[in-house]
């Protein structure tokens, strides 16, 4: 498709979701990390009407830290109408920890059992759910690393956590075949994304919400709230 052709597609779509007021979109971007996340965000903020965006990416507060876990997502999920996107969101504190051992595999089963019910909640209320995995190399992912790392003004971005997960590439990707077992499920599929053109990643990221989040496309007639 035409990048002109899938911009128009985009923002009609968004524009007949705020102007019905009957369905939210939840889109969660996760996946490897240097996938450059926050500059597909960027992408989507571009083609997007932000009146109608809203984006989630920060830690949890002192506040939501001393609540169930659960409630710092549904305070943010969106209201009928407008689009949120959440980066990492609910799936990638879980596969970190699980990957590093700080999370038992009994404790990761039931956080994907929690997943589940939480995203099935989602969708009975007639949410439109689009979940992304971005996936690199992990001979790309260590260019990129040392790439940020010899460029003053990349440095920030690259952090002693990045290091550590990456030890444990392995681990970490056992757990995302669990996750993608788990939580794969009719109106919460994942998309799986090749993130080593970030050209194409963008373009495919780009389309895929085009795919879920047109009118069209929702696959259920429950009203949100």
């Amino acid at each position: 498709m035409k990048r002109d052709t899938l911009r128009y597609r985009l923002l009609e779509a968004q524009l007949e979701l705020a102007r019905r007021q009957e369905r939210a979109v939840v889109l969660l971007l996760t996946g490897h990390a240097a996938t450059h996340k926050g500059q597909l965000v960027n992408a989507l903020n571009r083609w997007l009407e932000n009146r109608h965006t809203e984006v989630h990416a920060l830690a949890p507060s002192s506040e939501e830290q001393s609540r169930p876990y659960w409630w710092r997502y549904w305070r943010r999920v969106p209201e009928r109408g407008r689009i949120g996107i959440f980066i990492h969101g609910w799936h990638g504190d879980a596969l970190f920890a699980r990957a590093e051992r700080r999370l038992a595999a009994g404790a990761f089963e039931d956080r994907l059992a929690q997943i589940r019910h939480f995203e099935e909640r989602l969708l009975a209320h007639g949410g439109v759910l689009i979940k992304l995995f971005l996936a690199i190399s992990r001979d790309e992912q260590l260019r990129r690393f040392e790439d940020r790392a010899a460029t003053p003004h990349k440095r920030h971005k690259l952090t002693a956590e990045d290091w550590r997960n990456r030890e444990h590439w392995d681990d970490y990707h056992q757990a995302i075949d669990a996750m993608f077992s788990a939580t794969h499920r009719p109106g919460a599929e994942w998309t799986l994304v090749a993130g080593d053109d970030k050209r194409r990643a963008r373009l495919a990221v780009l389309e895929a919400v085009n795919e879920r989040q047109g009118y069209r496309s929702y696959r259920t007639k429950g009203r949100w709230g």
